[in-house]
């Protein structure tokens, strides 16, 4: 799914990260991953495998990350959760990612939601244009 991305050196939050499933690949390819994870259980099974890395229980809605922070946002199957509050998790993937937003999220069901209900895909147009970052998703 990322094979073709350079990850090096780069500074990645794998948000809504459950117990670390995408941040082994991640590591594999030499970049400093930062975790995120609503559920402090979830967290709690992260720092057991990953004890290296920075993570926190927080929301995606509100982190307490500095703008413009990470290279890379990684979800993968994860922002479904945040309905009806998706504008303002992209808000702040948007502010917590360095000049052009590189998201790479992965979850058909959500992306066909994105299609047919609208509302959230026209705000979420809006926020793009108006910041001018650039969306990627990924099925």
């Amino acid at each position: 799914m990322f094979s073709e991305i350079d990850f090096k050196n780069k500074k990645i939050l794998d948000a809504m990260c459950g117990s670390g499933q995408v941040t082994e690949f991640l590591m594999k390819n030499e970049c400093c991953v930062h975790a995120l994870d609503i559920s402090e259980n979830q967290i709690y099974e992260y720092k057991k495998k990953y004890p290296q890395n920075e993570s926190q229980a927080n929301s995606i809605l509100k982190t307490n990350y500095k703008d413009n922070f990470f290279d890379y946002v990684v979800i993968v199957g994860g922002l479904h959760h945040v309905h009806p509050y998706l504008n303002d998790a992209m808000k702040e993937i948007i502010r917590i990612t360095k000049k052009m937003v590189k998201l790479f999220y992965v979850n058909l069901q959500l992306t066909l939601y994105l299609i047919f209900l609208g509302k959230f895909g026209i705000d979420l147009i809006l926020i793009l244009k108006k910041t001018k970052h650039l969306l990627t998703t990924t099925e």
